[in-house]
This record gives C-alpha cells, sequence and structure tokens, in this order.
C-alpha cells in the first residue's frame, strides 16, 4: 500500500460528500474522514475533519471518545467503519456509498 491514498465518498445520487484519507503511521492504519469541497457544505464546513480510526492490528482506536452519538456521528463513524471493513477485503456491511480511488469502485 502506498503511504498515502485518497478515495471521494460520494452518494447515491453520485455527489461527492466526503473524502476518506488512508495512511500507514507510526502507530498503524489511520483512516480519517473529512467533509468535501462540494457546495452543499458551507464555507466553514468544506473540508473539515470529521472522524478518524487507526487500526494497529490488535484494535481500532478513534480520535475521540463516545459517550453517545447524534445521527451525524452514527453516520460518520459507520462510514469509517464500513470503509476499513471492505478495504481489507471483507465481504459485509455493504452499503449505497461508492468510494472510489482512481479507477477503483469499492461498494460499502
Amino acid at each position: 500500500m502506498k503511504d498515502k491514498q485518497t478515495y471521494m465518498v460520494l452518494n447515491h445520487e453520485g455527489v461527492h460528500e466526503y473524502d476518506i484519507i488512508k495512511e500507514l503511521t507510526d502507530e498503524g492504519e489511520k483512516i480519517t474522514l473529512f467533509r468535501s469541497n462540494n457546495p452543499t457544505w458551507t464555507e466553514q464546513a468544506k473540508g473539515e475533519k470529521i472522524l478518524s480510526l487507526v487500526n494497529d492490528g490488535n484494535e481500532i482506536k478513534f480520535d475521540r471518545k463516545f459517550k453517545s452519538l447524534d445521527y451525524a456521528e452514527l453516520f460518520a463513524l459507520r462510514l469509517l467503519l464500513n470503509f476499513e471493513q471492505q478495504t481489507d477485503d471483507n465481504p459485509h456491511n455493504r452499503e449505497k456509498y461508492r468510494i472510489i480511488e482512481n479507477k477503483h469502485l469499492f461498494e460499502v
């Protein structure tokens, strides 16, 4: 795997809503979800980091603790976990979002 890969997350209408960056770090494989620069987001929200996780091979650690989740946080968590599973060739938990890197298409 390259040191850093960027994926676009498209909704069911093909609109680019999010970006995911997957990179190898000293702590393990880090996956971060950002809002895209799409006009649907406010100027302040464009490119904003939403959530990240690090998979060190023994466990997954998040960049924050969860006591409760609102629906937007739940969506972000679900999207990152599904992406992590999809890129590890796990066929489960596939959703309607498409994640694209260059010419590769993954259904998550």
